[in-house]
């Protein structure tokens, strides 16, 4: 298979989402569907926050919580079970009888959480995204400080071998008007 391939299914299954909200006046859908996508979406968030732990480099050392600690060391297994776990809930549990009651009941802090992890993800790609970009232009700012550096060394023995050029020169010039 494909390695593009299950990021294609998701791609599908968002786009499928965006088409029912987009639909959702024309079509009947039901309380207990919207609840379940509302906690699929809490899932794909989190599996979103975890692969955000990537694109950090966290020295392990440094971190002193236990549970931190399993979350960084296992955060590409809990990855994939909190992708399992939203399309389980967009495929599944809509249909399952009891979760109509239950999650109905939990559905607004289930999209305040959501919306919580959202924006904090947001947030660290846009810090993330600064912090690279300073560290680019102090990188640049080196080199061009060392290129500086070194045609300042060019240019002074440059002009020293000018200078001695120069007074041979002047001193052939002498000797021979002489």
């Amino acid at each position: 298979m494909n390695r593009a391939a299950p990021h294609l299914i998701v791609t599908f299954i968002g786009l499928s989402v965006v088409f029912l909200g987009i639909s959702y006046s024309d079509l009947k859908i039901s309380n207990v569907y919207v609840s379940c996508a509302t906690l699929a979406a809490l899932f794909f968030t989190i599996t979103d926050l975890f692969n955000l732990i990537d694109e950090y480099e966290i020295d392990k050392d440094k971190v002193t919580s236990r549970f931190y600690k399993f979350i960084i060391d296992n955060r590409h297994n809990l990855s994939i079970f909190s992708l399992f776990f939203a399309i389980f809930s967009i495929i599944f549990l809509p249909y399952v009888d009891f979760m109509e009651k239950y999650l109905l009941g939990y559905n607004n802090q289930i999209t305040l959480v959501s919306l919580g992890l959202v924006i904090l993800i947001i947030s660290f790609r846009a810090l993330s995204y600064e912090a690279r970009r300073e560290k680019e232009i102090s990188d640049t700012i080196n080199e061009v400080k060392d290129l500086s550096l070194k045609h300042q060394k060019d240019l002074e023995e440059l002009q020293k071998q000018c200078a001695v050029l120069i007074e041979e020169n002047l001193k052939y010039q002498r000797k021979n008007s002489d």
